[in-house]
Parts: structure tokens; sequence; C-alpha cells
């Protein structure tokens, strides 16, 4: 998918925000949102309120969006040489070898695991708050010392 969209970029002569709509883009978002919702899904339980569960989504689907944007924004700088000429096909998609590389594989691997968590976290806190104030946990602060009193 990302090679499908960099061909676009080279033969559109750039990118631009537009494109992320087009047909040969929109699956490169997709195909990112797909993974992190597969984080999301791993961490959330059958009994996770389905608007919370949306919300992760939704924010794994903007993410997408931004994360391809600025991908493919490098992708576009990458189309021509120092002098401000076109590179040739090949050369062209020898450099932007490194910018796949560094957003789908390096950075994917942090974002599914930071969804992974996070997505962990969201249910976690949405477990703490049903129990409302079953516990009321509080701090007090000394100069020497921090204690923790459960009422």
């Amino acid at each position: 998918m990302f090679d499908r969209a960099v061909r676009e970029v080279f033969a559109k002569g750039g990118f631009s925000a537009e494109m992320l709509a087009d047909p040969a883009v929109r699956p490169l978002i997709e195909e990112t949102f797909n993974t992190l919702n597969g984080a999301i899904d791993t961490a959330i339980k059958t009994e996770t309120p389905p608007e919370l569960t949306a919300a992760l989504q939704n924010n794994a689907f903007v993410f997408s969006g931004f994360k391809t944007y600025h991908s493919l924004s490098e992708v576009g700088l990458a189309l021509t040489d120092a002098d401000g000429n076109v590179k040739p096909f090949e050369t062209f998609r020898k450099d932007v070898e490194a910018i796949d590389s560094k957003y789908n594989t390096n950075y994917l691997f942090a974002e599914y695991n930071h969804a992974l968590h996070t997505s962990q976290m969201a249910v976690k806190w949405h477990d703490i708050m049903q129990d409302g104030d079953r516990y009321n946990l509080q701090y007090r602060s000394t100069p020497t010392r921090c204690t923790l009193l459960i009422e």
C-alpha cells in the first residue's frame, strides 16, 4: 500500500493534503488503522462500553490519517534532487525506502505498543470510575515522605 501511494505521489509530482482521499492513498490510512485497531481489540474486554471502544478507534483512525500525511509529505520532499530536478523513479524509490522503513516498521511497532497499552489503561480507568467512591484514596505529603491513606 505504501508503494502504491508512493507511485501516486510520483505521478502527481508531489503530495498535498487533498491526496489523503485519493483511492491510491486511502488504503495506506486504512491499513495503519487496522494495525492499531488490532492492538485496541486485544486490550478491550467484552464488558467495555461501546462508547469507549468507539473513542479509542476514532483516535486510532485520526492518528492514522496524520501519520500517512506526514510520511507522504516526506515522500513528496524526496521527489526532487538538490538542484530541484525530479529524480528518476528508481532513484526516488530507493530514497523513499528509508521513509517506509522509518514509518511503517520502526514507528508502527512503537505505535502498536502504545495503542495496546493506552487501551488497556483506558479500560482500567473505566473500571475504576465504575467503582465510584468505593475507595477514597488520599495522599498526605510530609517533607520527608508521602503516605497513602485508605479510608
